[in-house]
């Protein structure tokens, strides 16, 4: 068959990886070589996206159907889109799409609704927008009345964080926009809380380090807050501390305890 050999000798799939591709797809063995499959993978990812033919085969196993979506009136303009009017380079949205195959999955509509409440919703500006789709592209996939809207509003009641403040934590650290609610940032910002006291505190925290609320809370930041105070500092230093490598961290605790001593 033309289109397996193609995809085992230009794209260089295993055996293996071909029987569980066809598996979770079978919908591939019914598209013909040249006016889908070469057009799809080579012309579009390969030359277009500037993806990788290993990265080509690792999407495909992640998410097969991404052959499935028509290319000229779905792939494409929703290529357009992010090239033309979002300002993402060829090998930008090749980036994403490695990463997050998934965005096919969606219409153009949906794309361009989510940016919309990014932008004049939570009032990013276009290069916030383009750093946080291009840090978190599963963020297209959030009902912007549910899920997102609910995680922005518990950032800005529990923190009190005004409109621009919320927007530069969001910017700064997308991903906190893929964490669950109530066991995880919700969970965090308690023990901030709990632990710091002063609520101006916890907010200068978030706001100086976002990405504190992204690191677990039970392996790295109670852990090392636990250390920073055992050691005599205070509880907002976690967000110098928070970023390092456990090596790191053992050396500069050492010294500012030390300095305290002096």
């Amino acid at each position: 068959m033309p289109r397996f050999q193609f995809l085992r000798n230009e794209i260089e799939f295993s055996l293996e990886e071909l029987q569980l591709l066809y598996e979770k797809n079978p919908r591939l063995l019914l598209y013909s070589l040249d006016g889908n499959m070469r057009e799809k993978i080579v012309f579009f990812f390969i030359l277009q996206l500037h993806i990788e033919p290993e990265n080509v085969r690792k999407l495909l196993l992640s998410f097969p159907k991404i052959m499935d979506y028509n290319l000229e009136n779905h792939k494409k303009p929703i290529a357009e889109y992010y090239i033309t009017e979002l300002g993402f380079s060829n090998s930008e949205l090749g980036s994403i799409v490695t990463r997050f195959p998934r965005l096919f999955s969606y219409s153009l509509f949906k794309l361009k609704h989510v940016t919309g409440f990014l932008r004049f919703e939570l009032g990013l500006d276009a290069t916030q927008v383009k750093r946080v789709i291009f840090q978190a592209p599963q963020i297209v996939g959030l009902d912007t009345e549910g899920t997102l809207k609910k995680k922005l509003d518990l950032l800005q009641t529990r923190l009190s964080l005004t409109s621009n403040e919320l927007g530069l934590v969001v910017s700064k650290m997308p991903t906190l926009m893929n964490l669950g609610t109530e066991n995880n940032l919700l969970s965090k910002i308690k023990y901030l809380e709990r632990v710091v006291v002063n609520h101006d505190t916890v907010k200068a925290m978030v706001l100086k380090q976002p990405t504190l609320l992204g690191y677990s809370l039970e392996k790295r930041i109670r852990p090392r807050m636990e250390k920073i105070l055992t050691a005599g500092l205070s509880a907002d230093k976690v967000t110098v501390g928070i970023s390092m490598t456990e090596s790191k961290f053992q050396e500069w605790l050492e010294s500012s305890r030390l300095r305290l001593k002096r």
